[in-house]
C-alpha cells in the first residue's frame, strides 16, 4: 500500500487551504492511504509550535516503523511563516529520504516570493516536487531557481454535482472577511445595488483581527460567521450568485466550490480568477471598485437570463477542467511519484 501524508491547516475548520486537505482524505482506499497532520490552525495560532514538534515526531516514527520506501510527505505552503514552519519539515522529511512534495497555496505567494526569494526557496530546492496552482507561481519558481522538471501545475479539484437551477435569491461571499478579499467593498456595492429589492446576502467566514465590520450592515445583508464545510457548501448549493471581490488571489476554493454548486460568479481580475472566469464563465470586475460591483449585482440580480447563463457556462468549466474525475489520478502520481495509476487508482 501507497501511503501520503499531508502536512498543514487540517481538519473541518474555515480557510481554503484546510479544507482542500481534509478532501483528500476522501481519497483512501485499499491500496492509498491518505492521512494528515495538522501543523497550525490558522493565522497567529499560539499552539503552532506545539504542532511542530508533534508533526516531527510524527515523521520520525513513521520513518522507524514504515520506512520510507512507500510514503510520501506532502507539505501545504502559502507564505510567510508557513516556509519555516512546514518548509522545515519538509526539509526533515528529505533528510529521512522520504518523498517530500511541496504544495505551494496563498493568495499573496507571489508577493512574499518577491520580497524574500531566499526564505522561499530554501525548503523548495529540496522537494523532490512543487506543485503549484498558477503559470505565474509556475514561473516564480524558475526564476528562484527550481528546474522545471520539478514544478507542476495542479489546480484543486471539486466535486462537481449536477446543475441546479433551484436557487434562493441570494448572494453569497465566502472566506476570511477583510480588506484583502474585498469586504469593504462588498459592502458597499452591497448598499447601492439591492436598497429595495427580496435579494439578500450571506458572508460566511472568520473575520480578519484588522477588519471591522459595522454594527448595522446593510439592509438584507448578514454575517453567518465561520461554518462547517458542509455547512458552507449547503449554503452554496441554495445560492444563485457567489461573489469575492478580493484585491489578491490564486485560485480560490470557493469560486470552484461555488461554480460546482451551479452558482453564478463575480469576481476581480487577479491570479487565476481571470483565466478561470474567462468566456463568460463569470463576471470580473476591477478590484476595489464598489461601482463596478454594484453594476455587477444588479445586473446578476435583475436579469434571469444573463444569470443563468453564466452558472450553466461557469459549472461547464469546472466539470471540465477542475472537477475530481478529471485530476485526481494525476496529482496522486504527483505525489507519490508514480506515473502509471493503475495498482493505486483512487
Amino acid at each position: 500500500m501507497k501511503r501520503v501524508i499531508h502536512f498543514g491547516p487540517a481538519g473541518d475548520r474555515p480557510g481554503g487551504m484546510a479544507q482542500v486537505v481534509q478532501g483528500y482524505l476522501d481519497w483512501s482506499t485499499s491500496r492509498l492511504s491518505v492521512s494528515s497532520v495538522m501543523t497550525t490552525r490558522g493565522k497567529h495560532d499560539p499552539i503552532s509550535p506545539f504542532l511542530w514538534c508533534v508533526a516531527l515526531v510524527k515523521i520520525t516514527i513513521t520513518r522507524m516503523i514504515k520506512g520510507h520506501a512507500d510514503t510520501s510527505m506532502v507539505f501545504h505552503i502559502s507564505e510567510g511563516g508557513s516556509f519555516l514552519r512546514e518548509g522545515s519539515l519538509l526539509i526533515f522529511s528529505r533528510l529521512l529520504r522520504f518523498r517530500s512534495v511541496a504544495h505551494i497555496h496563498g493568495a499573496v505567494f507571489q508577493q512574499f516570493a518577491s520580497r524574500h526569494p531566499r526564505i522561499a526557496k530554501s525548503p523548495l530546492r529540496w522537494a523532490n516536487m512543487c506543485l503549484v496552482l498558477t503559470e505565474e507561481h509556475r514561473n516564480l519558481l524558475n526564476e528562484l531557481g527550481i528546474a522545471e522538471s520539478r514544478i507542476k501545475v495542479a489546480p484543486n479539484l471539486v466535486e462537481v454535482h449536477p446543475f441546479n437551477e433551484n436557487k434562493k435569491p441570494r448572494v453569497i461571499f465566502c472566506g476570511e472577511v477583510s480588506t484583502r478579499k474585498g469586504a469593504d467593498v462588498l459592502l458597499e456595492a452591497w448598499k447601492q445595488a439591492v436598497p429595495d429589492s427580496q435579494w439578500e446576502l450571506h458572508i460566511v467566514g472568520p473575520k480578519s483581527e484588522s477588519f471591522e465590520l459595522p454594527h448595522s450592515l446593510p439592509p438584507q445583508a448578514s454575517y453567518l460567521g465561520p461554518l462547517s464545510h458542509d455547512d458552507t457548501i449547503a449554503e452554496q448549493r441554495q445560492a444563485a450568485i457567489a461573489v469575492l471581490p478580493s484585491r489578491h488571489e490564486a485560485l480560490p476554493m470557493f469560486l470552484l466550490e461555488a461554480m460546482a454548486q451551479s452558482c453564478a460568479v463575480i469576481s476581480t481580475r487577479v491570479g487565476q480568477v481571470s483565466q478561470l472566469l474567462a468566456d463568460e464563465a463569470g463576471i470580473l470586475v476591477r478590484p476595489g471598485s464598489v461601482d463596478e460591483l454594484a453594476s455587477a449585482l444588479r445586473a446578476m440580480m435583475h436579469n434571469d437570463c444573463i444569470r443563468t447563463r453564466l452558472a450553466k457556462r461557469g459549472h461547464a468549466r469546472v466539470s471540465e477542467s477542475y472537477g475530481l474525475d478529471s485530476g485526481r489520478s494525476q496529482l496522486v502520481a504527483y505525489w507519490t511519484g508514480i506515473e502509471d495509476q493503475e495498482g493505486i487508482k483512487c
